[in-house]
């Protein structure tokens, strides 16, 4: 608040002041405008080279005016690091520059602009927020809490769910949904149970207020028989420390969730934790059961000593890889990513990762960034959004810039590649998510005025299938079915040429296809 009061002020002083330099320009026009009259009407002694004359004097002394005016105006521009002249920077061969992460050259690029969704009830009211989690669980995104400092609003205790095909938004009813939702860690988690429709893993969050109302329970969040509900799962007696802002991930192969860092507002983690996963049948309750069992793989040193939130971990042949992220004092890069090795426990910082080659030879990298969006597909991590940090001799108090680029990494090839891609607004604090079929989804977020939005980008990441492309169309032209028709790939196990037959003939029933 207290430099918005500033910015505030300056920009009354500032208006003031160009008001008044207009005045003053009046009366000079009108006091050579006079004075000329006098000399041609009165004396009859004034030539046309010296009226002239007059006037590029007046246009001088106008010019004079302006520049010092203007001159300020740039440099107190929003975007002040970019804006900024700085000599060294300019210098083709200067090492500051060369050590800066090279993301700015977008050329080439897409800019998308947001999807413009329906509601199943149209009397919905959907809040702009930030710090929530979206969950993929085969074609079907569910946002789950977040935050808009509305004061009617506060903290979203509920889960949204988004279909990508029929284009709407639903409001699910969940029972038992905790307080501590804010800032959540949430992950897909596969059943192969015909009772469970949709599973989710969440851990961790905040309340209000911050970081005092805490987290560190592990929730089942599942839809069984057509109902949703939040249970948390039996634990033993040792669990993490209370957080949000960890980042989890989930091994299918082990059926085990590690999570590392995040923080309590205080104290930002660099430890590890494994949760071997348990689902089983109670015959007594006729209802399954998910219980977790703690082990701590490290108590501290990863990613880095001074522990970090707002990152991603992923798996990759026996390794967590650490990209991003940040914490009171630091945001950290993609140029060297440290692992931590399941089996020795040894910490290794990778220092061959390779950058998107540019024309000049260089390599281009993500910039540094905490806060974005970030998933898996096909053996690569997709990063969009963020809030990165502009690396810079002498920054100004405000180096922090809104980022709307994406970028993906090959853990085969170890090699970062931008995507062609940007979104229309940026923003950190955004989530996102991918589909079976490639389809990127990324919602809301918030920028450095702290304004938060409920925009919502899909991008497909590899081409479509035409079916599915064809369902997609379908549900567009025909909004009369949109509330009565849900495409689920599950439940067609990603089938879609049955899915659009089934589609296709539930509508055609009505005789009100248009094509």
């Amino acid at each position: 608040m207290f430099l918005a009061d500033i910015l505030k002020i300056s920009f009354i002083i500032l208006t003031i002041f160009i008001y008044f330099t207009i005045f003053s320009l009046q009366i000079l026009i009108c006091e050579f405008l006079r004075n000329a009259r006098y000399q041609i009407f009165i004396k009859k002694s004034l030539s046309i080279r010296e009226l002239s004359k007059m006037f590029m004097e007046l246009l001088s002394f106008v010019y004079e005016i302006l520049k010092s005016i203007l001159i300020p105006i740039s440099h107190m521009s929003l975007r002040l690091p970019y804006r900024r002249l700085n000599n060294q920077l300019r210098r083709r061969n200067n090492s500051f520059r060369n050590n800066m992460d090279n993301f700015t050259r977008l050329e080439n690029c897409k800019c998308v602009a947001p999807v413009k969704f329906h509601f199943k009830n149209s009397t919905e009211k959907f809040y702009p927020r930030s710090g929530h989690s979206v969950v993929c669980t085969g074609t079907n995104f569910f946002i789950i809490g977040g935050y808009c400092d509305m004061s009617e609003v506060g903290i979203f205790r509920d889960i949204y769910q988004y279909n990508k095909h029929a284009n709407t938004m639903e409001k699910l009813v969940v029972k038992n949904l905790p307080r501590e939702i804010l800032s959540n860690s949430a992950v897909n988690f596969t059943i192969n149970e015909k009772d469970i429709e949709e599973s989710i893993l969440m851990f961790g969050g905040t309340g209000i207020p911050f970081s005092e109302n805490i987290s560190h329970e592990l929730y089942w969040i599942r839809k069984s028989f057509g109902e949703w509900e939040c249970i948390p799962c039996e634990s033993n007696d040792i669990k993490p420390n209370r957080r949000y802002g960890c980042s989890m991930i989930y091994d299918y192969n082990s059926s085990s969730v590690y999570i590392s860092g995040g923080t309590d507002g205080f104290i930002y983690y660099s430890d590890i934790w494994k949760g071997t996963i348990t689902v089983k049948y109670c015959d007594e309750t006729n209802d399954y059961v998910v219980s977790v069992k703690w082990t701590l793989l490290l108590s501290s040193g990863f990613p880095h000593e001074r522990g970090v939130y707002k990152h991603k971990i992923v798996l990759h042949n026996n390794n967590l890889w650490s990209f991003g992220g940040g914490n009171d004092s630091q945001v950290f890069g993609f140029r060297e990513i440290p692992t931590f090795n399941l089996t020795t426990t040894a910490i290794t910082i990778r220092d061959d990762i390779k950058g998107e080659l540019n024309k000049d030879g260089t390599f281009a990298y993500p910039m540094s960034r905490k806060c974005f969006g970030h998933c898996e597909f096909m053996n690569k991590l997709i990063i969009c959004g963020g809030q990165g940090k502009e690396q810079i001799p002498n920054p100004t108090e405000n180096s922090f810039v809104d980022l709307n680029d994406i970028w993906e990494f090959d853990y085969n090839e170890i090699r970062w590649s931008r995507i062609r891609t940007v979104f229309l607004h940026p923003c950190y604090f955004n989530s996102c998510d991918i589909d079976v079929e490639g389809t990127l989804v990324t919602f809301g977020g918030v920028n450095k005025r702290r304004s938060r939005n409920n925009n919502l980008y899909k991008i497909d990441v590899i081409p479509r299938k035409l079916v599915s492309i064809i369902i997609e169309d379908i549900m567009l032209r025909n909004n009369d079915f949109i509330n009565n028709i849900e495409i689920l790939g599950d439940n067609y196990n990603y089938n879609y040429h049955d899915a659009a037959k089934n589609i296709i003939s539930k509508i055609t029933s009505t005789d009100t296809l248009y094509l």
